[in-house]
């Protein structure tokens, strides 16, 4: 296991597993990682665009935060409005009356893992750093859409708009991913922010990294002793101990170690795969009870037309090319070998 600093470079193996007689497998979940290689295993610096490292193994999943999370099915009943949730924000955007502005509220009482209170200051920070330093994910976007970010008291963020937009709230809303808060008191200290590997990672989640594979085939990570000073926190507790996420595995292994209680979660199987696993493991369950079983992704291979063809410039040629072809035999002919 590698918990300190060092710089290490996966290899293309197939990806190996933790030891897990050192969790208690009743406080441990154990996610498939669906990034495959991670070619630079000791780097947590989410802000910095091409390092080579991972960020679905857990960094992102479970020590990050921004304003809001967005539910694709709609919400849990009295959780949330219109499928949004309250995150760092207290409430939701208020945007002036022509949307060149937006006022955010934020949570009180939240902290960084080193015991540093969260404010306006790292929104602020968040905003600055990236719209003044290229080769940060939201660069273009905070350089070329905001004018001016202020906190105009401890726990409120004003955004002044270059223009109206009604949909700047979405940089900061999460499906996937989204604009991740930064520790201002931690990068504010760094020269360079792109060649920081930010190890260990300051979390602003309810879990901090307990150890990781210098292949980066596995990470680890542990609950904070202070878990409820997270916006999660502050909604339930999470209830694992620790999360393990494993890369790297192959299509076949993942359907033999899920069988094997070595996984589970699962990011995806082969059709087959999974009618196999979900008919003779009934504790075995996907997103829906039945077909497709997994939540539509809006990644999915799909048959786009290209308008600038003549012929599909008709959209009585687009209606029966739709209406011919079998949507569900492309979608399980587009798994094979994908």
């Amino acid at each position: 296991m590698v918990a300190g600093k060092g710089l290490a470079f996966a290899q293309e193996a197939e990806g190996s597993a933790p030891d897990l007689a050192q969790f208690p497998r009743n406080e441990t979940v154990i996610v498939h990682n669906p990034e495959g290689i991670i070619r630079n295993p000791a780097w947590f610096n989410l802000w910095a665009v091409g390092a080579g490292n991972g960020t679905s193994n857990g960094l992102h999943n479970l020590t990050t935060d921004t304003l809001w999370f967005i539910d694709p099915d709609a919400g849990v009943e009295g959780a949330s409005e219109n499928a949004v949730y309250n995150s760092l924000a207290d409430d939701l955007w208020q945007y002036n009356e022509d949307f060149s502005e937006m006022t955010v509220k934020l949570k009180q009482g939240i902290y960084w893992s080193d015991d540093v209170e969260f404010t306006a200051d790292d929104v602020v920070f968040t905003v600055q750093k990236q719209a003044s330093t290229p080769g940060t994910p939201y660069n273009g976007a905070f350089s070329n859409q905001v004018a001016e970010v202020t906190a105009p008291d401890k726990y409120t963020v004003h955004f002044k708009l270059n223009k109206p937009n009604s949909r700047f709230h979405t940089l900061f809303s999460v499906r996937w991913t989204a604009a991740w808060i930064m520790p201002k008191h931690i990068y504010e200290a760094v020269d360079d922010i792109l060649s920081y590997d930010a190890n260990p990672p300051v979390s602003l989640g309810p879990y901090t990294l307990h150890s990781f594979d210098p292949n980066g085939t596995w990470y680890i990570w542990e609950k904070r002793a202070d878990w409820e000073r997270t916006a999660l926190g502050m909604v339930g507790e999470p209830k694992p101990k620790y999360v393990i996420y494993r890369n790297n595995i192959s299509t076949d292994n993942r359907l033999i170690e899920i069988r094997n209680g070595n996984l589970d979660m699962v990011h995806d199987l082969t059709p087959e795969g999974t009618f196999s696993v979900v008919q003779q493991d009934p504790q075995i369950q996907g997103w829906f009870p039945g077909f497709p079983y997994a939540h539509p992704d809006p990644t999915l291979v799909m048959a786009i037309f290209n308008l600038k063809k003549p012929m599909f410039e008709d959209k009585r040629v687009r209606w029966a090319l739709a209406l011919m072809l079998d949507a569900r035999a492309m979608s399980m002919a587009s798994y094979r070998g994908a």
